[in-house]
């Protein structure tokens, strides 16, 4: 609970009571995911400039790696080379071409440059909302043989695939994940963060993240994965990671590696858990906060690598492992959508724990357009505070968010005049999780009837 004893910046607080344990479901859950992971490291262009006598002319675009430039003429397609038909200067601001005279450039000549850079926003972070343009910034997800080019524009076509909309890009410079991570403290529309790799220390620095983040009322979770394709993981090695992290803002998925179709002739290669959380990520982003993951479709993968059996697999579900199978119909699908707290039922479902989250914020955001905080405390403030807080909820209950509540008062402390409290009590829409059916033979089956026959 905020202590008010002490000061606090002005504004409205909100705090889960821990006894009794109850979970909260809040309003429609808008995702949005962020990805952080490394690129291809540069951008691709071509621009066409007129090359006149020996006069230099600026390439449009700072960060060129001047050993990529190629110029060709513009209409032969003809190949000029460095030094025998023109120069390049570069310094930190800009990159220049000039002909050189009695080379094969013809004075006047229009020619294509293509090139790559890295310019000074390249390691911005940035939202999209479309495939395409992640792909045209941070490079094309595979290579022409079909290995990994870029592993955040592959990330973020799985995210898309499986339903995401909004997808923001953290790309690591120098392999420093940690700065990468501070960087996106600063975007607040953030709600679900993937680290695109299969590192223990890396995973561990996200985990730390979003559980640092929360005592900020930053309310993140993050997806998590192990490498089982440069060493095979089995079930056991899922269950120590996902005991490890024991949060229910983080869900480690399963297995460690699934078959991925490349597009080039019939070839597939299997893909580590970063990019698998990414999928199941971009699914639980798609879904408003209550509906649950377990039992829904995870696409863009052809295969299960290497299957559990369906002993491990309980095994690793009852110790926080989110596990995907493949169906007969060849479906792959989560078999339940766990977080890696299971503490209990609240806290060991993914939907629970993140429409806790979108209560939070519905409550927050419902009371800071009253325009209450800051302004002078009536005889009718509490009314309103009740109001504003009573409708949010009635907004919730209304489109099923949550079941019910109750108790709904307030309260102002005698030694915090400036304070008012807000209290209430409600039943989350929890996922059906099981169906018994019960059923025995009726021994009962009347009398016997003798026929006779052969008369």
């Amino acid at each position: 609970m905020t202590d008010f004893n002490s000061y606090v910046d002005p504004g409205v607080y909100i705090d889960e009571i821990v006894t009794p344990v109850i979970s909260s479901i809040g309003s429609p859950f808008n995702s949005v995911v962020a990805l952080v992971g490394e690129s291809q490291g540069y951008r691709s262009t071509t621009e066409q400039i007129t090359l006149t006598g020996t006069a230099s002319v600026d390439l449009s675009n700072v960060g060129i790696n001047v050993t990529t430039i190629t110029v060709i003429d513009r209409y032969t397609g003809a190949t000029y080379l460095l030094t025998t038909d023109y120069t390049v200067y570069t310094d930190a601001n800009v990159t220049a071409i000039t002909r050189v005279g009695g080379g094969a450039i013809a004075s006047g000549r229009d020619v294509l440059i293509s090139y790559q850079f890295t310019n000074l926003t390249y390691y911005d972070v940035q939202a999209f909302t479309d495939y395409d343009s992640i792909r045209d910034f941070f490079g094309t997800p595979l290579t022409s043989s079909g290995t990994v080019n870029s592993p955040v524009t592959l990330a973020a076509f799985l995210a898309f695939v499986n339903g995401a909309t909004t997808i923001v890009i953290v790309p690591v410079k120098d392999s420093n994940w940690t700065a990468a991570l501070v960087k996106s403290k600063d975007r607040l529309d953030i709600n679900v963060i993937v680290p695109v790799t299969a590192s223990a220390a890396v995973i561990s620095l996200a985990v730390l993240h979003v559980i640092e983040g929360e005592a900020l009322s930053q309310l993140r979770r993050t997806f998590i994965g192990l490498d089982g394709v440069t060493s095979t993981k089995v079930y056991t090695d899922h269950i120590s990671q996902a005991t490890g992290a024991g949060s229910s803002r983080v869900t480690a998925v399963a297995p460690g590696s699934l078959e991925f179709f490349t597009g080039v002739g019939t070839t597939t290669i299997n893909l580590h858990g970063g990019y698998i959380a990414a999928a199941v990520a971009g699914a639980f982003a798609s879904r408003q906060a209550s509906v649950p993951l377990t039992r829904k479709q995870i696409k863009g993968f052809t295969k299960v690598s290497s299957p559990w059996t369906e002993t491990e697999m309980i095994l690793a579900q009852k110790n926080g492992v989110c596990v995907l199978a493949q169906q007969k119909n060849g479906k792959i699908i989560v078999r339940h959508g766990l977080t890696t707290d299971m503490s209990n039922v609240y806290t060991q479902e993914i939907s629970v724990q993140a429409s806790k989250d979108v209560l939070v914020n519905l409550l927050q955001e419902v009371l800071e357009q009253q325009n209450l905080i800051g302004s002078v405390i009536t005889t009718e403030t509490p009314s309103y505070v009740i109001s504003a807080t009573a409708g949010a909820l009635e907004n919730a209950k209304s489109r099923a968010l949550i079941y019910n509540y109750t108790g709904l008062k307030y309260r102002q402390p005698v030694n915090q005049p400036t304070v008012i409290e807000v209290r209430f009590m409600y039943r989350p829409s929890l996922p059906l999780n099981y169906i018994q059916v019960q059923f025995s033979i009726d021994t009962q089956t009347g009398s016997a009837v003798f026929i006779e026959v052969g008369v």
